[in-house]
């Protein structure tokens, strides 16, 4: 099979659509103002007719009329089915021209202080403007960021349209950061601040006075910090320095009379601090809570022999000065010696104990320098003893401890008496004479 190709046909179903495209050109006549009177043709200048058109408004005619301005878009499709394309603006030369003429932005992060005006010219005068937030001058105020349009109108009604962007800071913020003081009550710590947003260079005044972004050497407290950009917008904040706790503790004591601590000696029960350094170099407090307990009165007596310790209703030890020995059964608030030298006695009231004086004793003894003025037989014995004395006197039976146990008076001549019913052990007989002591063991 054989094909011809003549200058009035082609064979498109061997041909792509770019090698059979179909060009045009187009003319228009002018739309009045307010008013849809304008025209827009387009003629093919290849392909192979008949020809279909469409337009961007719907239109399917070469021709399309009574447009307003604009422009508008045209297909053609020729007989084989290629295509093509091509835009007609239809225009009014006589319309106003509208121009943004002045623009001052948002100084602060959020506020209205954004102003925009807009200028026209062509047209006929006088103009009207209406904004897209419904204001109707040339110049508008107050305004917050974001985008604006301006229709400009003049006396024929023809308009024209322009858009402006109003644009803003970002949001003045700022962080901080606390360095404590080392120890409680100390100045040395700091706040330190990092500002972002606003318009730079900014300006800080804290409430202590100071105006750097930083601050150091501080008291524990709270610190308020205002910030101002260079366009005069705002921010306050607080920042907080804290203080490690004081170190503090209590400790209770008694004692009985004073109490001896750091250095001090303390009489009056009462609360007494003292201050001490840890290893780290901050104070601790510590507090002492005294009580004070009253001494029992150690003061003692003597009487020959006995010793009467002045304090009543308290306990009581008698002690050998010698060796400050305790002497045994010797727990009686007074006590009589059997033998020479030194006496003291520890009086107890319950919570305190003070121990008396020592008392020396010198002229006592077993040794009888009469002998034979009192005998006693037998010696020892568990039962009946026969006491043989040259005179009448009184005597009394103690204990080694000086305990009286029983007071006899004697008649001259030989008595008796019974001791069965006491313990096993040494006994005393002690009679007395008008110039000196008797005692028997």
């Amino acid at each position: 099979m054989k094909f011809i190709l003549t200058s009035l046909a082609c064979i498109c179903g061997y041909l792509s659509h770019a090698q059979c495209s179909v060009t045009s050109s187009t003319s228009s006549t002018n739309s009045a103002c307010g008013a849809a009177t304008g025209s827009a043709t387009v003629t093919p200048s290849s392909g192979t007719a008949p020809y279909t058109y469409l337009w961007s408004n719907g239109s399917n005619t070469q021709t399309i009329m009574n447009v307003a301005v604009g422009i508008y878009t045209v297909a053609i499709t020729d007989a084989n089915g290629c295509t093509g394309s091509n835009t007609v603006t239809v225009d009014n030369p006589n319309a106003p021209t509208a121009s943004i003429s002045s623009v001052m932005h948002v100084y602060c992060f959020g506020n209205a202080s954004g102003q925009t005006s807009v200028a026209a010219s062509g047209g006929t005068a006088p103009y009207t403007y209406i904004w897209s937030n419904g204001m109707t001058t040339s110049g508008i105020t107050g305004l917050v960021a974001g985008s604006y349009s301006v229709t400009v109108t003049d006396a024929a009604a023809c308009a024209d349209q322009v858009q402006v962007t109003i644009t803003q800071p970002s949001q003045l913020s700022a962080t901080s950061s606390s360095t404590p003081a080392s120890c409680y009550g100390e100045s040395d710590g700091a706040i330190e601040t990092q500002v972002m947003g606003g318009t730079a260079p900014y300006f800080y005044f804290w409430s202590n006075a100071e105006t750097t972004q930083d601050i150091s050497d501080l008291a524990p407290g709270t610190y308020t910090l205002n910030i101002t950009d260079v366009n005069n917008c705002n921010l306050q904040i607080t920042a907080t320095v804290t203080e490690p706790d004081l170190i503090r503790d209590t400790i209770s004591n008694s004692a009985c009379g004073s109490y001896f601590w750091e250095g001090q000696n303390y009489t009056v029960s009462d609360y007494y601090e003292h201050t001490y350094t840890t290893a780290n170099g901050c104070d601790s407090i510590v507090t002492l809570n005294l009580t004070i307990n009253s001494l029992p009165d150690n003061a003692i007596t003597s009487s020959g022999a006995t010793f009467t310790a002045a304090a009543s209703g308290a306990t009581y030890q008698w002690i050998n000065c010698s060796d400050n020995s305790e002497i045994q059964g010797a727990q009686s608030q007074s006590f009589t010696a059997t033998q020479n030298g030194s006496y003291a006695v520890i009086v107890s009231n319950g919570t305190c104990s003070d121990t008396s004086n020592c008392i020396t004793l010198s002229d006592l003894g077993l040794t009888d320098n009469n002998p034979d003025l009192i005998s006693i037989a037998p010696n020892p014995t568990k039962g009946q003893v026969s006491i043989s004395v040259t005179e009448n006197m009184h005597v009394r039976l103690t204990n080694l401890v000086g305990e009286s146990i029983h007071t006899y008076y004697l008649e001259t001549g030989v008595n008796s008496i019974d001791i069965s019913e006491l313990p096993a052990g040494t006994y005393l007989l002690v009679g007395s004479r008008s110039s000196h002591r008797i005692v028997k063991q």
